[in-house]
């Protein structure tokens, strides 16, 4: 697995690449917590490069979710693949509803939320 970082402004994206095993969901969630504790409160999780991933990264994303969004944040996702979006819905978190297709629907998503609520 490989986790490219990149930031716009105050949102942080996480392209990652490969397959996820469970040992590299406690890596993401420790990246995403890393950026939180230095203010960054909006994020997007790129995972169109993902070929298989842990069932526990949908449920670690999740509980990652509802606690920054519980402190006025955001996280999106972007998923090409039917089976990556199954295995993150297996969570009981509908993901589809924070899935883009690309970084840069994303970003516009988060910049229009901000301009709403800021």
């Amino acid at each position: 697995m490989k986790i490219i970082k990149k930031i716009y402004g105050c949102t942080v994206v996480l392209s990652l690449y490969g397959r996820l095993s469970k040992s590299d969901v406690d890596d993401v969630i420790r990246t995403l917590n890393s950026y939180y504790k230095r203010e960054y409160k909006d994020f997007i999780i790129d995972m169109k490069h993902v070929s298989h991933i842990h069932y526990n990264l949908g449920i670690r994303l999740k509980k990652f979710k509802m606690y920054i969004e519980n402190r006025g944040g955001v996280m999106n996702v972007i998923v090409k693949s039917p089976y990556i979006m199954y295995l993150l819905n297996l969570s009981g978190e509908n993901w589809n509803l924070y899935s883009y297709s690309s970084q840069k629907i994303a970003l516009g998503n988060i910049t229009k939320f901000r301009r709403k609520y800021d």
